[in-house]
Parts: structure tokens; C-alpha cells; sequence
């Protein structure tokens, strides 16, 4: 999630949806009674020509009822403010918020609400992959998102074979240009390409300058150098960022049932998990996004009192197979602390 503008004592933010994991974090923070601030569109009839066209309308309106199917939030609400002197004031108006749209939203925020906006905005970095393709003196970079790719340049004078001296401390000197630029982006992995053998020596120059760095690092092969390898890798990145989201599914959800199949550490449905709330023994909360969708009310307390009291949170995905699995246990579970 991108804050365009954050005043909180001034009970406003300004933000761009930028992934569904932020539609999440927005659903979670919209209340019945907070103004929401967009563009939208209404039709207007033109009398002369006897037809309608659709034109653009900022509107601001008081939230009423809301609901998110995971992959846009619905909102209805009765508009309170409008760019438009034609719409009528306090009459209903519905729409819709998805990936790349900008909101402006007005509310009272208490502490819980600061919370999830600090983990959205946190959470951004961990859906986000650096890609580097390395040639002789030129690097190109891609910051990939979910649904965009930001691309940058680097170019370093080298030199030729004829022009040797000093060529190491040229390469190195480049290689650190790109090593600062790449410092710059918080992400959860950085995919090193390149067709020759230039991604092997930027990595050896990695594991001398930065080992913390090198740690988020993995190397692919492309058959292109600049743009077009870039291209060639995002394919496989896309894959990548799904695979991760499955495997860190996979591993609660395989724990849980460890910890179920000796009677062990675990609990599941949703009054037990609110048993061992009770017991401040939650040490992980897992639950599907359906359930949040169909418990949002008890899903919301239950989350802020499992972080009051230290433990952590993971939404599994009901579309995966470990999601499904959390499902038919009832959807909401807890990995606890201690047996109770």
C-alpha cells in the first residue's frame, strides 16, 4: 500500500491500492461511518442526442455497508460531498476498490488501526522481487510488484580488452553503483540474470561487499541481456511468488496437523480458539480469508488481542490446497505456547 498522504492526528490518509494483499489490510481497517473519498462514474443524459454517457465524478460518502469477495471491496454508502452540483447529497451511490485505485479515507484511528497500517505498509516489501540483469558495464533492474514492473538502468564506463588498465577498478566501481542502488529497495529476494558470465562475477562481488544482501540472493540464466531478460525472468518470478505464498501455507498448515495427529499444542473452530485466547496461549493465529470474510466482527478482536499479547498472524489462502485444508477444520486455528 502507497501512502500518497498519512495524518493521523488529523484522522486522514491518502493511499494506492497497489496489490490484493492491500485490499486485505483495507478491509480490515474500513468501518460503518468512515468517509471514503474517490472517483467514480455515473451516467448523464444528453437531451439533445437523447442518449447517456458516463463522466467523471469525485464523491465522498459515508461507509454504510462494505464487502470484500478477494479481489475488489464493495462499498455502499450515502454521498456527503461531490464534484458534480447534479449529484443529489444523502443519496446512495456504490463502488467498487481494486488494485491501483486511489482512496482517501477520513476516520477516528485508534491503535489498532495504526497497527494495520504499519503492516500494510510493511507488507508491501514482502510481495516484491528485485530482478538484475548484468552485462559489461550496463545492469537493468526491475522492481516487480504484483500487477507492475518499474524498470531502471545503470551503466558504468568498463572499457574494452585494449583499454586493461584500470579496467578491475572501473568493473568494481561499477558493481558498487549497482550494489548502493539495489540497497535502496526493501524486498523479500533478488533474482541476479544475465546470459554471459557477468552475474557470476556481480554475485562473487557480493558475497566480499554485502553477505546480508547475498542472503535474499539467487542466480538465473536468460538467454538475453537488458530489457529482454528482465522479461524472460518475470515469468518465472510471478511463478515464484506464488510458490512462496503456497509453501508458507503449506508449513503452518503441516504443523497444525502434526501438532493435531499426537493431541498436541494446537487448537481449532473458532470458540477454542478463543479459549486459548483466553489463556494467552496463542503463539500463531491461522485462519483463511473466507472465514475473515464470513467472521470479520470476531476475526478483527480476536486479531488484536493475539498481537497484544506478542503472537503472530498468518492468512492462509482458501483457493490453495493447505487453505482448503484450514477450511475443513473450520477455517480459524491456533498454534499455541503451551497445551491447554
Amino acid at each position: 500500500m502507497k501512502f500518497l498522504a498519512k495524518n493521523i492526528r488529523g484522522n486522514f490518509i491518502k493511499v494506492k491500492i497497489e496489490n490484493i494483499d492491500d485490499l486485505w489490510w483495507l478491509n480490515n481497517l474500513i468501518e460503518e461511518g468512515d468517509l471514503i473519498k474517490t472517483k467514480t462514474y455515473r451516467r448523464k443524459k444528453m437531451e439533445d442526442v437523447g442518449k447517456s454517457e458516463r463522466e467523471i465524478v469525485i464523491i465522498k460518502i459515508s461507509v454504510e455497508k462494505f464487502e470484500f469477495n478477494g479481489k475488489i471491496i464493495h462499498v455502499i454508502g450515502k454521498i456527503v460531498e461531490s464534484s458534480d452540483e447534479d449529484v443529489p447529497l444523502h443519496s446512495y451511490h456504490s463502488f467498487n476498490i481494486s488494485v491501483d485505485d486511489i482512496i482517501a479515507i477520513e476516520k477516528n484511528f485508534n491503535d489498532y488501526h495504526i497497527e494495520i497500517l504499519k503492516e500494510a505498509e510493511k507488507g508491501n516489501f514482502l510481495r516484491q522481487i528485485l530482478i538484475v540483469v548484468v552485462d559489461e558495464g550496463t545492469a537493468n533492474i526491475a522492481l516487480l510488484k504484483d500487477v507492475r514492473v518499474e524498470y531502471s538502468e545503470i551503466s558504468g564506463n568498463i572499457g574494452g580488452k585494449k583499454n586493461m588498465e584500470g579496467r578491475d577498478k572501473r568493473k568494481a566501481d561499477f558493481y558498487g553503483n549497482v550494489l548502493n542502488f539495489i540497497k535502496k529497495f526493501s524486498v523479500y529476494k533478488i533474482i541476479i540474470g544475465g546470459a554471459g558470465f557477468e552475474k557470476e562475477n556481480f554475485y562473487e562481488f557480493l558475497k566480499e561487499k554485502d553477505k546480508e544482501i547475498l542472503k535474499i540472493c539467487v542466480i538465473e540464466n536468460t538467454g538475453n541481456c537488458g530489457v529482454n531478460g528482465i522479461k524472460e525472468i518475470i515469468g518465472r518470478s510471478k511463478h515464484l511468488i506464488k510458490e512462496m505464498n503456497v509453501v508458507e501455507d503449506a508449513k503452518f498448515i503441516s504443523q497444525l496437523m502434526y501438532e493435531i495427529s499426537k493431541d498436541g499444542r494446537c487448537c481449532y473452530s473458532l470458540s477454542d480458539v478463543q479459549t486459548a485466547l483466553n489463556y494467552g496461549a496463542i503463539d500463531v493465529l491461522l485462519l483463511t480469508n473466507r472465514f475473515f470474510n464470513e467472521h470479520r466482527k470476531e476475526c478483527v478482536e480476536i486479531i488484536k488481542a493475539v498481537k497484544n499479547k506478542g503472537g503472530e498472524i498468518h492468512i492462509a489462502d482458501s483457493e490453495n490446497e493447505a487453505g482448503m485444508q484450514l477450511d475443513a477444520l473450520g477455517g480459524i486455528a491456533g498454534l499455541l505456547r503451551f497445551k491447554i
